[in-house]
């Protein structure tokens, strides 16, 4: 079986939220993350395939501009996602009777290093 995987913030939602005179931004990242096992043999068709969206909110003070949105979806709403994402594939997999898929632990990329 061949392994294939899947991951990327799909779609970034603000709301403007107001508290008193506070004015602050919530920023919704849908995040995707899929896995299949596909059998080399049958063509490429997938065995088992689990995927997931998850939505990561995240509060600001300040409106934030799409450029600094992109870095931050790219480098940190991953690394936050993962572990449910590690968790869902382990406990789906145990419930669908076959041995645990394991995920491997996010890298980040280091590209503001």
């Amino acid at each position: 079986m061949e392994v294939q995987g899947l991951r990327r913030v799909g779609k970034i939602k603000e709301i403007s939220l107001k508290e008193g005179e506070e004015e602050w931004w919530q920023y919704n990242f849908f995040y995707t993350a899929g896995i299949r096992l596909v059998d080399k043999e049958k063509a490429g068709e997938p065995a088992v395939e689990i995927q997931a969206t998850f939505n990561a909110l995240y509060r600001s003070r300040e409106k934030l501009e799409s450029g600094p949105l992109k870095s931050f979806s790219e480098e940190h709403v991953g690394y936050h996602v993962w572990p449910y994402w590690r968790e869902y594939v382990q406990s789906t997999s145990m419930r669908m009777g076959i041995a645990p898929i394991r995920i491997p632990l996010y890298r980040v990329s280091g590209k503001g290093d």
